[in-house]
């Protein structure tokens, strides 16, 4: 209980902060002049919060595991519950682990640039999850009817996300420019790094679906050769039951 004691702020959110965070995540500030006031932009102004990027990680989930049931046999997944168990655990996976592990790159990234250790946690999960967003968009285009949208909708979506998550980490590590240790074009690369990174997401997610949906076929399809039943001539018929127990049947009887 200690544990979700302290969570627990981080999931008690307003609707309206949620679905404005979402929001900015796919619109980048087009100011062109930087204020002189340390005050921040309302954008940056609100606290992070764990709840919208948690949210949206399983939504993508959702999206990857619907689009491998719709790429595969959906007739045959059916009949088998191990196959959807392990489309929905493997999507989690791959929804989590994207979330979790670009903020973990951005740890290490900012904690080899800033001197006195990299952004929090909690500031590089709300930023990285958000970002998830746009991601989510281009992945729901690939699982539904109109699927050869994917490309225009990432390149749509994406680039705008990337540039709002550049923006939003170029404001916190702002505020702590008198921390970084190495010269400020070293900050500046990570960040483009980390944009470029966030880019790609989706279309490595969308091969990662593809592939996991060929795997399923060639596993589906495998077992459902090795059960077929087999015509050996003269009226005999071998067949494999789920046990990999072979039975020869006699012709049937005039």
């Amino acid at each position: 209980y200690a544990i979700i004691d302290k969570l627990r702020p981080y999931f008690n959110v307003n609707t309206k902060d949620v679905f404005r965070k979402v929001l900015y995540s796919v619109l980048p500030s087009i100011s062109s002049s930087r204020r002189e006031t340390d005050a921040p932009q309302p954008r940056y102004a609100q606290e992070p919060d764990l709840y919208g990027p948690l949210m949206l990680s399983l939504t993508m989930a959702a999206i990857m595991a619907t689009s491998v049931e719709s790429s595969s046999d959906s007739s045959v997944a059916k009949n088998r519950h191990w196959v959807e168990q392990m489309i929905l655990t493997t999507s989690i996976f791959l929804g989590l682990a994207c979330w979790v592990g670009f903020s973990i790159f951005l740890k290490i990234g900012f904690g080899c640039t800033l001197k006195n250790g990299s952004l929090s946690w909690l500031t590089l999960a709300s930023a990285s999850g958000y970002g998830l967003f746009a991601h989510c968009i281009a992945l729901g285009c690939h699982a539904s009817m109109v699927s050869f949208l994917f490309y225009p909708v990432w390149i749509l979506f994406a680039i705008p996300s990337s540039i709002s998550l550049y923006q939003q980490l170029a404001f916190h590590v702002s505020k702590r420019r008198r921390n970084i240790t190495r010269d400020i074009q070293t900050v500046d690369v990570f960040l483009v790094l980390a944009a470029l990174a966030h880019f790609f997401i989706s279309y490595v997610l969308r091969n990662k679906v593809l592939e996991i949906s060929s795997i399923l076929l060639t596993v589906v399809n495998g077992e459902d050769s090795n059960t077929r039943p087999v015509n050996l001539g003269n009226g005999l018929v071998m067949e494999q039951n789920a046990d990999g127990d072979i039975h020869i049947h006699p012709p049937p009887m005039p």
